[in-house]
């Protein structure tokens, strides 16, 4: 499969000179694209996105007021339905966010323009950490917005460890800044803005878990009969889950059960990296109530140093009657993936049993 970096490359960089040539006459395409290709051959994809970056800031204009527009006549819209979208759009939030720092109302202008046809959830971080409290503000007025990817970027922008994006260290400190942004949006009839916010959450999770607990109890007592804030808590929540927290399994509904692991067999215990990790569980519950338990894979692969390092693989939740015994065949899928290196060699594995882990065992991995 092709590297999803390709997607900037130089048909696509082509397009791209193509629209700001429409946008703004005097835009130098030659300019724009001497020598890109060779340039972007080597670099990942924050750096291909850089790199455009800094030839536009070559290309258009300097001032943010001339500049901007054009950004922004350049976008897809329904009286421009050839423009730019999508992760095209990525370098052009990167010049509003290194170029428009000093002009706080044009450049969330832009970014919220651009952000309806991507996102600008990396940009303006920028902002939130410069102009903070102006961007709450903002953010605010917002999350009424009659568009789900601006609504979306009020949480999406705000999360203390975006994946890809800088860490908001003020927000990871005090849930409460951005709280009330969340309050606004956890019942959005968007699920695009409801995910946001779980994922919001399940970043302040792993900071202030009792926090998080006790506003999610406060939403599931205010809702009570709402599958949609259901879904937001348990996605909310998976990382405490994983963590075994008991206060997080209580508001999926599940509590202490007398389910018993009665017999697990590992029956891949040498693999190719590609391949299938495959077990055999049987679980017993010897309770007189039927019982549901949520079951997670604790992998410990090994790294470069020698020791292992910890990753926990979402498995399924089911029911098991009064007294029933179920025997389920359980498969991981190995595949290599860009953020974690796999080393061949001795491997660990356990069944976590809401929460709670199992027998451990080792596997050789091959790559």
């Amino acid at each position: 499969m092709e590297p999803f970096k390709n997607i900037f490359n130089f048909d696509s960089l082509k397009k791209m000179a193509k629209t700001f040539k429409l946008a703004y006459p005097d835009f130098n395409a030659k300019r724009f694209l001497l020598g890109i290709e060779a340039s972007l051959e080597p670099l990942e994809m924050k750096a291909r996105v850089h790199l455009i970056k800094d030839r536009l800031i070559l290309a258009l204009p300097k001032s943010a007021t001339q500049s901007f527009p054009i950004l922004i006549a350049s976008l897809k819209s329904p009286s421009n339905p050839s423009g730019l979208s999508g992760f095209l759009v990525w370098p052009l939030t990167q010049f509003v966010e290194d170029q428009g720092l000093s002009d706080f109302s044009l450049s969330m202008t832009a970014l919220k323009e651009m952000t309806k046809v991507f996102t600008s959830e990396f940009a303006v971080r920028s902002f939130l950490k410069l102009h903070q409290q102006q961007t709450l503000k903002l953010f605010a007025k917002w999350t009424n917005d009659p568009n789900p990817h601006v609504r979306r970027l009020v949480s999406e922008g705000a999360r203390p460890r975006l994946p890809w994006g800088a860490h908001l260290p003020d927000f990871a400190k005090n849930p409460k800044l951005t709280w009330s942004l969340l309050e606004a949006l956890h019942l959005d009839n968007s699920e695009y803005v409801r995910k946001s916010v779980a994922n919001h959450i399940n970043d302040h999770s792993k900071n202030h878990p009792d926090f998080v607990l006790r506003n999610l109890r406060r939403w599931k007592k205010q809702n009570p009969n709402s599958p949609d804030l259901d879904r937001l808590v348990r996605h909310a929540t998976r990382s405490l889950i994983k963590l075994g927290n008991s206060q997080a399994f209580a508001l999926h509904g599940i509590v202490a059960s007398e389910v018993k692991v009665a017999k697990i067999k590992v029956k891949t215990l040498r693999i190719r990296l590609g391949s299938q990790f495959r077990a055999m569980v049987e679980l017993h519950n010897q309770g007189k109530k039927p019982a549901e338990v949520i079951l997670d894979h604790s992998f410990e692969f090994l790294k470069a140093n020698g020791k292992h390092g910890k990753k926990i693989f979402k498995g399924r939740r089911l029911k098991i009657l009064a007294g029933e015994k179920k025997v389920l065949e359980l498969s991981v899928p190995l595949v290599a993936v860009t953020t974690r290196t796999y080393y061949p060699g001795r491997q660990y594995w356990s069944l976590q049993l809401n929460g709670k882990p199992q027998e451990r065992f080792a596997f050789s991995l091959s790559i």
